[in-house]
């Protein structure tokens, strides 16, 4: 975000942000069940590998 706010032209600037807010809407829970995604699949990781 130091980058984005130090950076001397918009369209770069622009872009580091637009990164930034999709990365950040890609990772919040409610976009898992939106998409209807597994979320914390480490749990059924860990299930699998106890049941060995």
């Amino acid at each position: 975000m130091v980058v984005a706010l130090v950076q001397p032209s918009s369209d770069i600037r622009f872009l580091i942000l637009l990164g930034a807010v999709v990365q950040i809407i890609m990772i919040l829970p409610i976009t898992y069940k939106i998409l209807k995604r597994g979320y914390n699949n480490y749990e059924n990781y860990q299930k699998l590998t106890n049941q060995t």
